[in-house]
């Protein structure tokens, strides 16, 4: 299987490179007066830009090696002239026998050459954010100069001053502050933006060939995956053979041991799973019969209390009657003690009145004596 060249994609990020250089030497004379209004903020971004690119193209030739090393092991068993950065592991596999691989380390060797991809793609991707960072940098920088500078040419304004040609000069030469900074952050945009466009561009194709050289490291691999009927103990595949297989066709048993005994594990806990549901029913309907049984008694105790209330309603009625005959009983008492004792206090006076009277009277008689 033919794999394509990193060439293929290197010769479009070359030229538009070129086109973006034809373009920057006819707009020069102005980029030039642009570049001079902030030589730090923009010299900065287009040493990023410039490292960016080579960064990017150098990424796009480094699949070289690897598809060499693709190339090299379809032509000879041992391609032991070239090492793969990307396909090292796959490379360590190759030297101990014939190419074979399982589904599962099919998976994980994928996945492990595209974790390598991403990673050679995030410095790029930073990149691009880093221009327009600057570029954004540069524009606030050159606003606040162009706020600081109109607030002192307003302050040194001389507004009562009778020359004004001087006045009109004044005000231009302060005026030329405030356009320094506009030409700050303008120009810095301007370059930010158009660097992230071209490093952008860059990247985009950057992605396009390791898209295709993973795909086409897929489909390559797949034509050395051991099929599942030769991997659990069937024939051997033509392909393969020795102590690599043996390991490999070891492994497959241990993994079907294992899937076993996870299943065996899993009817396990679905049986005790069973159990507890069933020891769970039993525990509602028992609970269920004693909620049952709770309402009949409840049912009967508000039974019971009614007629109970009825019963101590009757009770109270007889007790208040018994209650008020008492309280007359009582109340015709204390009338006729008080009747008895009115007379007994009146007859007591008259007793007192006369026994007074007595006495006076033998008072006297015994004076007119004397």
């Amino acid at each position: 299987m033919a794999m394509t060249r990193p060439q293929r994609f290197l010769l479009p990020m070359l030229g538009f490179l070129i086109a973006v250089g034809v373009v920057a030497g006819i707009l020069w004379p102005r980029l030039e007066a642009a570049f001079q209004s902030n030589l730090v903020i923009n010299g900065v971004i287009v040493c990023v830009l410039l490292l960016g690119c080579l960064y990017i193209l150098r990424q796009v030739f480094r699949l070289k090696p690897d598809i060499d090393w693709i190339g090299a092991h379809e032509a000879s068993a041992k391609p032991d002239g070239v090492s793969p950065p990307l396909l090292a592991p796959l490379a360590a596999l190759a030297r101990s026998g014939p190419l074979a691989l399982s589904p599962t380390s099919l998976r994980s060797l994928a996945d492990g050459i595209a974790a390598r991809l991403d990673e050679r793609r995030e410095l790029s991707r930073y990149l691009v954010a880093l221009l327009v960072f600057l570029g954004l940098l540069g524009t606030f920088w050159g606003l606040l100069g162009t706020i600081l500078a109109i607030g002192n040419t307003i302050n040194g304004l001389e507004v009562e001053s009778s020359d004004v040609p001087a006045m009109f000069e004044g005000l231009k030469a302060g005026l030329q502050a405030p356009l320094s900074g506009m030409g700050t952050a303008f120009s810095s945009s301007l370059f930010g933006l158009a660097g992230s466009l071209v490093l952008g561009f860059l990247d985009l194709q950057l992605g396009r060939a390791q898209s295709r050289f993973f795909n086409e490291l897929e489909d390559w691999l797949a034509n050395h995956v051991i099929p599942l009927e030769a991997s659990s103990g069937g024939a051997a595949p033509a392909s393969g053979g020795g102590a690599f297989m043996r390991t490999i066709l070891a492994q497959s048993a241990d993994s079907l041991e294992a899937m076993e005994r996870r299943m065996a594990k899993a009817d396990q806990e679905r049986g005790q799973l069973v159990n507890a549901l069933g020891a769970l029913q039993s525990t509602l309907s028992a609970l269920e019969t004693r909620s049952e049984k709770q309402g009949e008694a409840l049912l009967k105790l508000a039974a019971a209390t009614s007629q109970a209330a009825a019963k101590s309603d009757d009770g109270v009625v007889q007790s208040l009657k018994e209650l008020r005959a008492t309280v007359a009983g009582l109340a015709e008492t204390q009338s006729a003690a008080r009747g008895q004792i009115s007379d007994d206090i009146q007859s007591a006076a008259t007793r007192l009145g006369r026994t007074i009277a007595a006495i006076l009277d033998e008072r006297k008689d015994t004076e007119e004596q004397a």
